[in-house]
């Protein structure tokens, strides 16, 4: 066992308060995703914009919403 293994082997994640760093916050890369969707829309009403955001959210699928929010470092961490 090398010093930055755990008993089962894994190394170990260290855990950081992710407000510090939202740049690993997965929710801010799924705004990040939103927003791109957003960036030259115009809306005349609240109502619309909420509608458009209503429909982006609905359309997300597991599969984007994990490549969105999944870092290949932390996956690597957990998965052999």
């Amino acid at each position: 066992m090398t010093p930055t293994q755990n008993l089962f082997g894994a190394t170990p994640i260290l855990s950081c308060p992710l407000g510090r760093y939202p740049e690993l916050n997965p929710i801010e890369r799924l705004w990040e995703h939103l927003k791109a969707e957003l960036k030259w829309a115009s809306f005349k009403t609240l109502d619309q914009l909420q509608a458009k955001v209503d429909h982006l959210l609905a359309q997300l699928t597991l599969e984007v919403i994990a490549s969105i929010t999944g870092y290949s470092f932390i996956l690597d961490a957990y998965l052999p």
